[in-house]
Order: structure tokens, then sequence, then C-alpha cells
């Protein structure tokens, strides 16, 4: 890799995590310097891995292989892979898996039902980076509301009682 190559790296690591703080996460470029669980590109996110891109032109087969990137990357993690990217001059992009992102709009929308299944095959979803993070944010807070909630159903059983 090119010491341009990763300067641009760097800058799209250092911009994601910009646009991060700006809707209110504490986010800021890793230092990683291998794959694996800890190698996220912006780490900040509660329960996100992230892989950014920043490139000239990104293609469909491009996006593809950055998703398959943060999927093996973030594996054994727990945390959603996504890929933050953005072509030059251009608004920043987010793409996830399909049944990632129904998953956390499920969550985020309160539904109940929640649609489920696994596929080797890759079925992605992109979107502007504000679309996500209104997405993420409601998931973000559904899940602390739940772990708050587990928390204290926790308490009320040791007390015995386990009515709300």
């Amino acid at each position: 890799m090119s010491v341009n190559s990763r300067e641009k790296g760097k800058r799209g690591e250092r911009e994601f995590a910009k646009l991060c703080r700006k809707y209110g996460y504490d986010a800021r470029r890793s230092q990683q310097y291998a794959g694996g669980v800890d190698s996220a590109d912006v780490v900040g996110l509660p329960g996100i891995h992230v892989e950014v891109k920043l490139r000239d032109v990104i293609t469909e087969g491009n996006k593809l292989a950055f998703m398959r990137q943060a999927i093996r990357d973030s594996a054994g993690s727990g945390n959603l892979p996504i890929v933050a990217h953005k072509e030059n001059y251009r608004q920043w992009f987010v793409t996830m898996r399909m049944q990632d992102f129904v998953r956390m709009y499920a969550l985020a929308a309160d539904c109940n039902e929640i649609i489920d299944g696994v596929t080797k095959e890759i079925h992605t979803i992109t979107m502007t980076a504000e679309a996500w993070f209104a997405v993420y944010q409601e998931w973000h807070s559904s899940e602390e509301l739940k772990k708050v909630e587990h928390i204290r159903f926790g308490r009320r059983l040791k007390k015995g009682r386990a009515t709300k």
C-alpha cells in the first residue's frame, strides 16, 4: 500500500469519526495494526464494527468486497459490521448486510417480529450516512433500554417479585 493510499485511508477514518461525533457519538479513529476483532477503523459506535473506505470511485463489486472484509474482521466481536464509504467530493454512505438492517430497523421501530434467516450469500443495503444514523440512534436507544430493563427485572426476581 502506498503512502498516499494510507494517508487517504487515515483521512477517511478521521472524516467519518467527525461525522459520528456530529451525531453525538464519542467516535475516534482506532489504531489497528492487523485484521481481526479489534481492527475496526473507527470506534465509538456501540455494537457496530466500522470499516471505512474513501475512494475515487466505488463500484457494487467494491462494496461487496468491503462488506466481506468487515464481516471477517468483526467475527467473534458480537458487533454488526458496516462499511462507511465515500467517493471523492460526495456524501458518506453506509452499507450493511440486509439481515442486520432488518433486525436493527425492527428494533428501532419497536416491531414485535424480526425477520431472521442466515444465508451464505451476502445481501446488502446502502443508504446515506444520515439515514443510517437515524436508524442506528433508535436501535442503540432500544438496546440500552433492553439492558436497563433486563437488569431491573433481574433485581425484581432476586427480591422475589417478577411483576413489573
